[in-house]
């Protein structure tokens, strides 16, 4: 197939339905479940994107690489510890199997079938990209430690705006043991191809994770689903890296069980013609759970970010405290801004808010900044930095 062009639309066409897939020998009744799901429908047109300007990414074209080929390439990043792409895991450091971090490889497919009951149909990408992928990979910490972990994902090269010459989709599991304390630092790298991710964090009892997530230039979606466990607690703070071209798909989701707490806080600056869409759903399943998101943007020139942003709370999730806001300063009347926060709330033991506002720059506090003798655009800058609470 090397060679063979395509766009993103058609992998849902010539998909080999019934025929053994790498991801089918890893995780087969995970491929039959997606199998039965998308055969008649396209992922691509879930209502889930009508806000996201799918279109942008949806008809560029792609060149079908084999396995071979993309095993024979070493990925070219800083000295972060662990690489992924497209169904392949290196170490970058000579003893990184330490006591308390192994790596989920192909070496063993058994590993991988204890882990089925957590992937389901999305009715989104994240369906193509584990029918598309060449396995599931990852990693596993041991309870009762602390870890830190960086997690590298995709090719970095010098010559930064190629063409889209690729497709890479990868599923990646994070298992974080018991009472394990993690720092996890994330960086997402797609200077050619569309990148798909869809990644699943199993936060055990007891754990608590802090995750920093940067994004940098390329086309990707990324779909993590967060599990945690009771008593566990998440920090995630996500950023993108001033990209001059992005289009970037960050949806999250968290299932939270008794007694945990989720802070999930982005801040994101936009300009040119990027396009940022956001999605996070924090849905609490236990008593006595905590969540606050707080995600933030600046855009200017024609960029846009769409904001889809949802607390559910279960019956049963009785004293549940969740907060949600979505605040967006938009600098240029040619940027455009989405955002819909929702609530879905099934019980009355609980204490839960949410809003979102899209504001101009004020321009009693340019003036203010400019009669000091400061410049427009150093004005605009340390307002904008200010408003991320970039500076304090």
């Amino acid at each position: 197939m090397s060679g063979y062009k395509y766009t993103l639309r058609d992998i849902h066409e010539f998909y080999q339905y019934d025929e053994q897939t790498p991801m089918s020998i890893y995780m087969p009744d995970v491929v039959k479940r997606i199998e039965d799901h998308v055969q008649n429908k396209n992922p691509l047109d879930s209502t889930y994107y009508k806000h996201m300007k799918l279109k942008s990414i949806s008809d560029m074209e792609n060149t079908m690489c084999t396995p071979a080929e993309l095993s024979t390439e070493r990925l070219d990043g800083p000295s972060n510890d662990i690489e992924i792409e497209d169904g392949f895991i290196f170490d970058t450091r000579e003893h990184f199997y330490q006591v308390d971090v192994k790596l989920l490889d192909g070496t063993n497919k058994k590993k991988f079938k204890k882990y089925q009951e957590y992937f389901y149909p999305t009715g989104r990408m994240s369906d193509l990209c584990i029918l598309n992928s060449n396995g599931p990979v990852g990693i596993k910490t041991l309870s009762n430690r602390h870890s830190n972990i960086n997690l590298h994902y995709g090719f970095k090269k010098e010559n930064t705006r190629k063409a889209i010459t690729d497709l890479s989709c990868n599923v990646i599991i994070v298992d974080i043991g018991k009472k394990n304390e993690a720092n996890i630092s994330e960086e997402f790298l797609s200077n050619t191809g569309v990148k798909l991710y869809k990644i699943l964090y199993l936060i055990r009892e007891g754990a608590k994770v802090k995750i920093e997530r940067t994004i940098h230039d390329g086309v990707q979606s990324i779909e993590s689903k967060f599990i945690q466990f009771p008593n566990s607690s998440l920090k995630i703070d996500s950023y993108n890296n001033k990209n001059k071209y992005a289009y970037t798909q960050e949806l999250n989701e968290f299932e939270v069980w008794d007694e945990s707490h989720t802070l999930v806080n982005g801040k994101y600056i936009l300009e040119e013609d990027n396009i940022n869409n956001v999605a996070c759903q924090i849905h609490h399943k236990g008593p006595g759970s905590y969540s606050n998101v707080d995600v933030k943007s600046t855009l200017e020139d024609k960029s846009h970010l769409s904001f889809l942003g949802e607390i559910i709370v279960d019956k049963s999730a009785i004293d549940t405290d969740a907060q949600l806001t979505n605040k967006n300063l938009q600098l240029s009347k040619t940027a455009t801004v989405v955002t819909e926060p929702q609530l879905d709330i099934n019980t009355k033991e609980i204490s839960c808010s949410h809003g979102c506002t899209v504001s101009n720059v004020d321009k009693e506090q340019l003036y203010a900044l400019q009669s000091k003798g400061i410049n427009d655009t150093d004005a605009r800058r340390i307002l904008k930095e200010c408003f991320l609470d970039l500076i304090i």
